[in-house]
């Protein structure tokens, strides 16, 4: 059983305008699409590695559906979808069957008979409306239908909850160990002076470009009984060749850990041209160690006592090229001032100069 944890994040300020597409790419989108197509176009897709996934929502169509899935690995997905082109997940749990039960759900998939609805069953205000689609050794169904869940997928369905229910479980003592751990090992260490506490941050796009400003907030205090100050941690401008931002933000894997991690993730539109499920992914992490204050980029770890301002590129290949700028930016200033801080140091380089940020 594999249990992959939730981040408890830090909220977070985005703002990259209506898609962070490339210059001259654009999103697959007609004028006429309605939210429900969002449905559809998710149940008509299935991955070679598919073994089952169960689409549901009440109608009339609420914006979201339910979404679990099951791969030929076994491995697990359930959780909310705001399905839209940026395709929000939400109260998503993962787990993995282990090999009994992967037999088990494979043999009671061919043995799965019931009546194929291949075209669209028109949803029933009230009713539960759903999409179900596997494979039964031979090729990939789907099943529409409004109402109930035919008793041979409910059967199917429990099997998958129950193992989402243990890894939930495993995941709760595992919190209960780690916090342990922390403790023994560093102490009470968000009440010492000096360290600075994340407490949220920032991403903000640039008008008609590849390119975006993000940042680490927090809070500092520096005399036991004073106030904490309102401090920037770090600030980095970060360039990358295409794709759409579809994600962001910081947060721990624990609580009580002091290393956090900023994330920004792009997704690259699939061979049909569309950010819609199976478009490839890419990501851009930044650790934060709050009792060393470092930041660890890709394994390279950088001192912010030497500069808390970074440039970023993103190759080709989507590998960072890092550059830590001998500066430091500690106040809670505005994007605005952090982006003029920015252009006073690189005063020659033409693509940063150029920069302005995206209206909101």
């Amino acid at each position: 059983m594999k249990v992959i944890f939730a981040s408890i994040c830090f909220a977070l300020v985005l703002s990259i305008g209506p898609i962070a597409l490339g210059q001259g790419e654009k999103a697959n989108l007609a004028p006429e699409r309605q939210p429900i197509d969002w449905f559809y176009e998710a149940a008509n897709y299935h991955s070679k590695t598919l073994l089952l996934k169960f689409l549901q929502f009440t109608a009339p169509y609420p914006g979201h559906y339910n979404l679990t899935s099951v791969d030929s690995n076994g491995h697990v997905f359930t959780g909310r979808i705001v399905a839209n082109l940026f395709g929000a997940v939400q109260a998503s749990e993962n787990a993995t069957l282990d090999a009994a039960q992967l037999n088990q759900v494979r043999l009671m998939l061919t043995k799965l008979h019931l009546p194929s609805a291949e075209t669209r069953v028109e949803p029933q205000p009230g009713q539960p409306h759903t999409a179900f689609v596997f494979y039964d050794g031979i090729a990939y169904r789907r099943l529409n239908f409004n109402g109930e869940i035919p008793t041979q997928i409910d059967a199917i369905l429990k099997i998958i909850q129950q193992e989402l229910s243990a890894a939930e479980k495993l995941k709760e003592e595992q919190v209960i160990a780690h916090h342990r751990l922390m403790e023994e090992t560093y102490g009470d260490w968000k009440n010492r002076d000096g360290v600075a506490l994340p407490v949220n941050s920032r991403m903000r796009g640039f008008e008609g470009n590849r390119g975006l400003l993000i940042g680490l907030l927090g809070r500092r205090k520096t005399i036991p009984t004073a106030q904490a100050t309102a401090v920037s941690i770090y600030h980095a401008l970060v360039f990358y060749p295409g794709g759409a931002v579809t994600g962001g933000g910081s947060g721990t894997n624990w609580s009580d850990d002091p290393v956090s991690i900023q994330g920004v993730t792009w997704t690259l539109p699939n061979e049909a041209g569309s950010f819609s499920e199976n478009a490839s992914q890419r990501e851009l992490e930044i650790k934060h160690n709050a009792i060393d204050e470092t930041v660890t980029i890709r394994g390279e770890t950088y001192y912010l006592s030497r500069g808390n301002i970074f440039i970023i590129r993103m190759r080709k290949d989507w590998t960072p090229d890092v550059t830590q700028l001998n500066d430091r930016l500690d106040q809670d200033a505005s994007e605005q001032s952090v982006l003029v801080r920015f252009k006073s140091i690189m005063r020659s380089d033409v693509s940063i100069q150029g920069l302005e940020l995206y209206r909101r």
